[in-house]
This record gives C-alpha cells, sequence and structure tokens, in this order.
C-alpha cells in the first residue's frame, strides 16, 4: 500500500507540473455555482448547496476544471466547457448565425444567402479598450470607442465618422435595422 501512494503522490505532482500554466477559467465549476444561484429561495439554495459540497460535486468539479478543461484549453486555446453563445436568425432566404464568446468577448456574425456563404463580421476588443469590426479575413474595417457620454466610429484608417451621444435616440435609418 505504502508504494501505491508514493506512485499516486508522484502522479499527482507530475499532474500539477504539467498544468502549473494554465490558470484557466474553470467554466465548469462556473456553471454550477451560476445552476446553484438560480435556485429560488435562500435556504432551499443553501440546502442545494450544501449538498454540493458534501457529496462532493463542487470539489469534483474543481478538479474537473483544473485538470481536465484548464489543460485542454492551455494546449489547444479552446476550452470544451466554454459558454459560448449561438443565435441563428432567418428571413426567407437569408440568414445570420451569431457566436458569441464571453471569454474572448468576441462577437462573430456569418451572413448566408440561399444557404451559401455571403460575408463575415468579427467584433472584439483591443487591448487599448476600443472594439474592432473586422471581415472574415481579419482585415479591420471599423473601430469604436466608448466613454461615460458617447461612442465614436472610425474608419480603419483612423478617420472619424460619426459620434453618438448616448443621450440621443438612435437616428431613424439605424433605428430601422434594430
Amino acid at each position: 500500500m505504502k508504494k501505491y501512494s508514493k506512485v499516486m503522490l508522484i502522479a499527482m505532482l507530475s499532474l500539477g507540473f504539467l498544468n502549473s500554466a494554465c490558470y484557466g477559467p474553470f467554466s465548469l465549476t462556473k456553471k454550477l455555482y451560476r445552476w446553484n444561484s438560480a435556485i429560488d429561495g435562500k435556504w432551499a439554495r443553501e440546502g442545494v448547496f450544501l449538498g454540493l459540497a458534501v457529496i462532493p460535486v463542487y470539489g469534483l468539479g474543481l478538479l474537473a476544471d483544473a485538470l481536465v478543461f484548464n489543460s485542454i484549453e492551455f494546449w489547444t486555446g479552446d476550452n470544451p466547457m466554454s459558454t459560448k453563445s449561438i443565435r441563428t436568425l432567418k428571413n426567407g432566404e437569408a440568414e445570420a448565425v451569431m457566436v458569441f464568446d464571453p471569454s474572448k468577448r468576441r462577437l462573430r456574425i456569418d451572413n448566408f444567402q440561399k444557404g451559401r456563404p455571403v460575408s463575415t463580421m468579427v467584433f472584439e476588443p483591443t487591448a487599448d479598450g476600443r472594439m474592432t469590426a473586422k471581415d472574415g479575413s481579419g482585415k479591420i474595417l471599423m473601430f469604436a470607442h466608448s466613454d461615460a457620454t458617447s461612442t465614436t466610429v472610425s474608419d480603419n484608417a483612423g478617420r472619424h465618422l460619426r459620434t453618438f451621444d448616448i443621450n440621443e435616440p438612435l437616428p431613424y435609418d439605424l433605428a430601422l435595422r434594430h
């Protein structure tokens, strides 16, 4: 039994070293916590929490995140437990598929006509706090920057296109597109 314990300790330490550079988002643990938080009534929520802690569902979720899902994300760049949101809108033969990845704060919209791809737009933040709009090949089409009172839109060369004041209603032509 002593030899088995040493082997287990070495295996656990090895996994720890292999996984040491990946902190990760702990998506499974967060999903479990959000599910538990959505239960109505503080006593019911606390009862479920204690049950999940004793069984140990939280512990197993944390272990699966740390050893499996976060490691997969570290090596591949994608976490199988990520909370991507996918929506499809159809209007006749036109279709738009929107994929939002909250971990990257990225929205991708693919447009189709009669089932064939027509265009792609990708919206994602930059390191300096702006939002970019790119085409499917990654070419930047425009930037947007917001502060407490307005949002300013610029083209890919940085030329000012328009500023929207948050206290004013959208212009009629933009309001129709919503």
